[in-house]
């Protein structure tokens, strides 16, 4: 029998265990959300306070056209971020919300 036909799919793929995947990039492992998002956040939050609905609607602050979903992924990491991962000034209308704060 041939070597390479009694190969199974996992031996030959480094398949993780679980559905998380590891961060490569020291930028990745060091903040959660990339300064990018952090500044897109912080300008959406600022206009719209908590409201996703509202921020998927604009399409001068939501360039992207991220739908209300993804803003909602995005922006709850946002909100759990601590005061060393914070890279960008932080808006009035969501510093209530926020974890660190």
């Amino acid at each position: 029998m041939d070597q390479k036909a009694s190969c199974k799919a996992v031996e030959l793929y480094d398949i993780p265990d679980s559905d998380v995947i590891p961060k490569q990039t020291l930028s990745q492992r060091l903040l959660p959300v990339s300064i990018e998002n952090q500044n897109y956040m912080a300008a959406l939050f600022g206009r719209h306070g908590n409201d996703y609905g509202k921020m998927a609607k604009d399409m001068k602050l939501n360039n992207m056209q991220h739908n209300e979903n993804q803003l909602r992924k995005i922006g709850a990491r946002f909100l759990l971020l601590n005061e060393g991962e914070i890279r960008v000034e932080i808006p009035d209308r969501i510093k209530d919300l926020m974890a660190c704060m």
